[in-house]
């Protein structure tokens, strides 16, 4: 799993370098002119409109196997906070795709939330960008609402570098903490949400949100500001849910 899993890390480094070039979430018009797969069809967020989604009868809950760790990493940049140097996978289901291991490589956090359910914002957004061997993409995205205090957002809250900049944390952290019992989902086939935009990526949003109290996610927002790319068309693309 190892091996796997720092071929996986050194993709995504790859990855995050094509979109070094400076970007902001104020001109989101822009992308496009200089990523090309922002301008995809296949692009993400989308407004979940569960009146058209179908069901698969080859979809199957996700298995997700995402370890405590004893040290972490927060690193923040202009638009975005997230963690690192995480433990753990994900099996896709065996649908038409992939349907095999993808590496736990960070965790991205987004206020307001990026998917809306029938038109419906969240609080804040949390997706696990998991990545295999071959470069290819499975996220997994937790809704969040307001109501009773998360102890891992008080972890991440705690952390929070200065732009630009990362700290490593020395205690234990559990992100199974900030992950729904409930494993229903929504599935369909779309991009990163932030450039280069890659495309071909595996989204599965479940369908329970978690909780955050008024004052983490208050926190979140004051920090992040609004870091969410704006809804994209559905076009002829399919949202299957489990």
């Amino acid at each position: 799993m190892k091996t796997g899993r720092n071929i996986a890390f050194i993709l995504l480094a790859l990855f995050f370098s094509l979109g070094c070039n400076k970007w902001d979430y104020k001109h989101q018009d822009r992308w496009a002119k200089h990523f090309k797969d922002c301008g995809s069809a296949y692009q993400s967020p989308i407004d979940i409109d569960t009146s058209i989604t179908q069901t698969d009868s080859l979809l199957s809950p996700l298995f997700i196997d995402y370890l405590p760790v004893d040290t972490f990493v927060v690193k923040r940049n202009e638009n975005l906070i997230y963690i690192t140097h995480l433990e753990g996978s994900v099996t896709a289901p065996d649908t038409n795709f992939w349907g095999h291991e993808f590496f736990l490589a960070q965790i991205i956090f987004h206020s307001p939330s990026e998917h809306s359910v029938n038109g419906k914002k969240y609080p804040a957004e949390i997706q696990f960008i998991n990545i295999d061997t071959l470069g290819k993409f499975l996220i997994v995205s937790v809704l969040v609402n307001e109501g009773q205090s998360n102890p891992v957002f008080s972890a991440l809250l705690a952390n929070i570098p200065n732009k630009n900049s990362q700290v490593i944390v020395s205690q234990t952290l559990d992100i199974n903490g900030i992950l729904p019992y409930g494993v229903g989902y929504w599935h369909y086939m779309g991009s990163m949400t932030f450039p280069p935009c890659h495309d071909s990526v595996e989204w599965y949003v479940m369908k329970d949100p978690i909780q955050a109290s008024k004052e983490q996610l208050d926190s979140l927002r004051l920090v992040l500001g609004n870091n969410t790319r704006k809804l994209q068309a559905l076009g002829n693309r399919k949202i299957y849910e489990f």
